[in-house]
């Protein structure tokens, strides 16, 4: 029976950041059993938990089955901390290099498996490279992906 004095509960959401939080303060990572164990969650929901977090780029699994945060966390808590939209705050940067350059400018975000285009500055020439804004393009595509393949080694 559902109590109307009492607003929702949804317990998928706090087990949920209490993963996130284990993981963050973890030097090296963590797997499922540990998370498991130190949460008291059972494991079938915890594997549950991370695998839809890493599908969506909160959560990297390294080759050891260890469980560190992603880059979409990243990319969410740089927006939060610095309180404005990486669009607005790139756009006449991005006018300035493609009128300097004459060619279409990019603005991407790295899920570990493609770029998705979030902004773009585009050349006026007849022969260019374009893409709509939300494709999604392959990582080894143009030099975007140069960008995040080159820093990715480094997680």
């Amino acid at each position: 029976m559902i109590n109307e004095n009492k607003p929702y509960n949804a317990p998928v959401v706090y087990k949920t950041f209490a993963i996130l939080e284990e993981i963050a303060n973890s030097n090296n990572g963590l797997g499922i059993t540990d998370l498991s164990r130190k949460l008291n969650i059972h494991k079938s929901t915890v594997l549950g938990i991370t695998q839809a977090l890493t599908e969506v780029g909160a959560l990297h699994q390294n080759t050891g089955k260890r469980y560190r945060l992603g880059p979409s966390l990243a990319r969410l808590g740089n927006q939060v901390n610095m309180g404005f939209d990486l669009r607005t705050i790139t756009r006449p940067f991005m006018n300035e290099l493609c009128k300097k350059y004459q060619e279409t400018i990019f603005l991407g975000t790295f899920d570990e498996q493609s770029i998705t285009i979030i902004e773009k500055a585009e050349s006026l020439l007849e022969f260019k490279i374009t893409a709509p804004v939300g494709a999604r393009i392959p990582p080894y595509a143009g030099a975007t992906g140069k960008v995040f393949l080159r820093d990715y080694r480094n997680w």
